[in-house]
């Protein structure tokens, strides 16, 4: 008689020793075992996946902030120098008082909008690292099912030794 058998329709030592003993009924939750981790693992993979998208995609809308930002501040000079070129020709202390008022009303209003968005932007981002929190959470706990059910598969084995 053989060790192990060749296929499952034969049989060896060791499935006789099985049949034996009674640990052949584990066979069968073990590998449904091994298929859910296998499920959970690629659970994990694809979200793991997913999560590094939306760092790539934070990442791009960064890039396309700075560009906004760097477009404002290119209008905000543009603004300032068109605001000096009306005192030259204005030449007048009230309209030049006027002119200002208005640029620093419209820069504070620039500067609100820009912090709205960045406040809007920020609150996307906290949700995003929140789902990657509980996806890490999510990938923690099966790691630790993991470990145990190979803990419980090595004790079940040592039994059956």
């Amino acid at each position: 008689m053989k060790a192990k058998a060749q296929n499952e329709n034969e049989t060896g030592l060791l499935e006789y020793l099985e049949d034996i003993i009674g640990s052949n009924k584990y066979v069968a939750r073990i590998e449904e075992l091994d298929k859910q981790i296998e499920t959970r693992d690629e659970e994990r993979r694809e979200k793991l996946s997913r999560a590094n998208a939306c760092k790539h995609e934070l990442d791009a809308l960064e890039a396309d902030k700075n560009n906004a930002i760097e477009y404002l501040k290119k209008e905000r000079n543009l603004m300032v120098l068109r605001n000096m070129e009306h005192f030259c020709e204005l030449g007048e202390g009230v309209a030049k008082l006027n002119a200002s008022i208005n640029a620093i009303e419209e820069r504070k209003t620039a500067a609100r909008k820009i912090k709205d968005d960045k406040k809007k932007m920020m609150e996307e981002n906290q949700g995003l690292v929140q789902e990657i929190r509980v996806l890490m959470a999510t990938d923690e706990k099966a790691q630790q099912r993991s470990e145990q059910l190979t803990n419980e598969f090595r004790t079940l084995e040592r039994n059956d030794i």
